[in-house]
């Protein structure tokens, strides 16, 4: 069973864990104005602001874990 240090120290694929959680946070943070501009501006409905701020949360609980010094 792989933990969230293992995931994100290893290398997958081009990238370590890490790069991809943060390409995950930067989406999220792109969903958020969106979100915002349809919500307010268009009168529909909050889902793309409310995933995208909990993803920016989840993204920020993960990456502020410490990395492993060898």
């Amino acid at each position: 069973m792989m933990n969230i240090h293992d995931f994100l120290d290893q290398k997958h694929g081009l990238c370590t864990g890490r790069v991809y959680m943060l390409i995950a946070l930067f989406l999220f943070n792109a969903l958020i104005p969106i979100g915002a501009v349809m919500t307010y501006l268009y009168s529909m409905t909050a889902a793309l602001l409310i995933i995208g701020v909990i993803g920016t949360v989840a993204c920020w609980a993960i990456l502020s874990t410490p990395t492993k010094v060898q």
